[in-house]
């Protein structure tokens, strides 16, 4: 959201997994082109002035803005619709990339002790993975051996599936696999400092290649094994790609196809369930890799040479090939893909990172939310009301009859009309994710409030978690939208992520049947953005 100035956050210990890790501030001055050119194409040419505008000054008064600016850009881009390009561009890669800045954080920022995981495998190891050769790296080291299954199991998996995409016999990857990171050059690159910390696919050479050193290891230990498949996998779709004849199209459409055939593979490793753990905590695990292998929060767009896409979008292509299959994934088209591109509006904006102080954020969130329901409730047959919205106290003791109990924590108290989030879910949501993820938490409170005043809200918990979710979507969309005149938000760039990481970190690990995965709530909240309120409540 936009920003009346930069947020001080607490300093994270190095130690700490990724999602608890401090966000990195944006630079207080525009930042500077990455010097290291993209895999599979030539360098990109760097220009002073952002496509479609110019970077935003800093506002002549040095006194903070009382409201949000509600003028900035904000595109859907979807069948036809003109993109409006983002302020900075970034690095074309042909494959993932670790993203240097942004969303560093979510998991525990909401309170479910999420830990780094545990070695997942189930040990049966497919027989094909010793006909897998693998160059460099150290053949002993159980990451590699971890690899080499993955490859061997997502190449079976297009052995079964390639008719669904492609003409003619299946291919597999020819030219082989290479490891680096120990000093060796892979294919394609002339000094593998460029690629350090990456996997790619190669395809004039017909390659893939990884990090053995710096990418791999972290990666299994903040994702799990199924982690490392699911990068393994989205290299492997660029090589189906190139085997289908989808090679003219913008790294968008590339990635996001490729990311669904990812969510396709963990779809039928799931089914097996022999070569990787996939159950509901695991797979919720390796989707949080999404927030970390984003772009950089406002450094590109869905136009941008070398975009791969927000979290919010990367998530949705792959949750579609885990839902639908190869089929789906085959059956893209650019015009047709739902990405979303959001502008920071001012300067300030993009020197906070897009985040209000906590107040300023909490008090907007409230008067926004109760603009959009007292415009909406009755179209939907609901009572709108604005209950009191608390995020200082320690959360629910237990004396309110009839309390509303949802996910983080968050309640509704009917008898004295009041939404509370306790005040440490509260700081950390808005600390250490950002402040639209503690928005996206009180805009599921609210929606519970607004049911409950109207006798709508469902009675079992998993249907009501759901319904609250979609709604704090569909309310999101408005303010996407700005289709209000009284609307008091608009998004900045990284705020559609942070409500995607409050949607999985509010997961809970010891009662998943009464908050419904991660997996299942980020899907809720995207229904209520893409859909609408009314698709919520039928």
């Amino acid at each position: 959201m936009p920003a009346h100035g930069p947020t001080p956050h607490d300093d994270p210990s190095p130690d700490e997994p990724w999602w608890i890790r401090q966000i990195v501030p944006m630079p207080s001055s525009p930042p500077v082109a990455p010097s290291r050119p993209p895999l599979g194409g030539t360098a990109p040419q760097w220009s002073a002035p952002p496509v479609g505008g110019t970077v935003p000054q800093p506002s002549p008064s040095s006194s903070p803005r009382p409201r949000r600016d509600r003028n900035g850009r904000r595109v859907l881009v979807a069948a036809g619709l003109a993109v409006v390009a983002l302020l900075l561009l970034s690095t074309a890669t042909w494959g993932w990339s670790e993203v240097r800045r942004g969303l560093d954080r979510a998991g525990t920022a909401v309170g479910v002790p999420l830990v780094p995981a545990e070695r997942d495998g189930t040990g049966s190891v497919p027989a094909s993975s010793n006909r897998v050769v693998v160059r460099g790296g150290d053949p002993t080291s159980g990451t590699q051996q971890l690899v080499k299954a993955a490859l061997a199991d997502v190449d079976a998996f297009w052995r079964r599936n390639w008719s669904q995409v492609g003409e003619g016999p299946y291919r597999t990857v020819a030219g082989g696999f290479y490891a680096f990171g120990d000093g060796s050059t892979p294919p394609c690159v002339e000094d593998a400092r460029v690629v350090a910390g990456n996997a790619f696919y190669c395809p004039e050479e017909d390659v893939i290649a990884w990090d053995e050193v710096n990418l791999v290891p972290r990666l299994q230990k903040n994702y799990g094994d199924l982690g490392v498949g699911l990068v393994m996998a989205h290299e492997w779709g660029h090589a189906m790609q190139v085997r289908a004849g989808v090679t003219d199209q913008p790294t968008i459409f590339m990635e996001q196809q490729a990311d669904c055939y990812a969510g396709a593979w963990v779809a039928d490793a799931r089914r097996r369930n022999d070569v990787f753990k996939v159950d509901d905590a695991t797979l919720d695990t390796a989707m949080a890799g999404f927030l970390e292998l984003r772009d950089p929060v406002g450094m590109t767009n869905a136009t941008s040479p070398g975009a791969h896409g927000t979290a919010f979008d990367r998530i949705r292509a792959f949750q579609e090939g885990v839902d639908d299959g190869v089929g789906r994934c085959a059956d893209y088209q650019l015009s047709e893909l739902p990405l979303v591109a959001i502008d920071f509006q001012s300067y300030e904006d993009m020197a906070s990172g897009g985040n209000l102080p906590l107040a300023d954020s909490v008090d907007l969130t409230v008067a926004d939310l109760e603009d959009f329901w007292s415009e909406r409730a009755a179209g939907l047959g609901l009572q709108a009301g604005a209950p009191e919205v608390d995020v200082r106290g320690a959360g629910s003791d237990g004396s309110c009859r009839g309390a509303v109990t949802l996910a983080a924590r968050v309640t509704y108290c009917p008898s004295t009309n009041t939404v509370t989030v306790p005040s440490d879910i509260a700081a950390k949501a808005h600390q250490r994710i950002g402040d639209f993820a503690l928005s996206a938490l009180i805009g599921t409170g609210w929606s519970a409030a607004v049911l409950e005043r109207s006798d709508r809200l469902p009675s079992q918990q998993l249907d009501r978690e759901r319904t609250v979710n979609c709604l704090a979507g569909a309310w999101t969309r408005s303010v996407f939208d700005g289709d209000r005149e009284g609307a008091q938000l608009s998004l900045s760039p990284g705020d559609l992520d942070e409500a995607v990481a409050a949607m999985l970190g509010s997961r809970s690990d010891t009662e998943p049947r009464r908050t419904g995965t991660g997996f299942d709530r980020v899907t809720a909240y995207r229904q209520g953005f893409t859909d609408g309120a009314s698709s919520c409540t039928r």
